[in-house]
């Protein structure tokens, strides 16, 4: 019988957190994720202005709201299917 491996799981404790602030209307962000792994980060100000920011390691990306609803459109249509 061959070897068995068992996969490290990765961000079981993570979550995604919403906060209000001064600064911003609203925040959501991934929270309490594994290093090296996807995090991500959303801030909408009190003037209804959003950006979304994608890291990953050294990597950012970063969208403005319009940019960012387009990939939510996208991922809700490819996922609804």
């Amino acid at each position: 019988m061959g070897k068995r491996y068992t996969r490290r799981a990765q961000n079981k404790n993570s979550r995604i957190e919403t906060s209000w602030s001064g600064v911003y209307a609203r925040k959501s962000e991934t929270a309490r994720r594994d290093e090296g792994t996807l995090v991500a980060e959303i801030d909408t100000s009190s003037s209804n202005s959003t950006t979304f920011q994608i890291r990953k390691g050294p990597a950012t990306f970063e969208l403005n709201g319009h940019e960012a609803r387009t990939l939510f459109t996208l991922l809700a249509s490819h996922y609804e299917a």
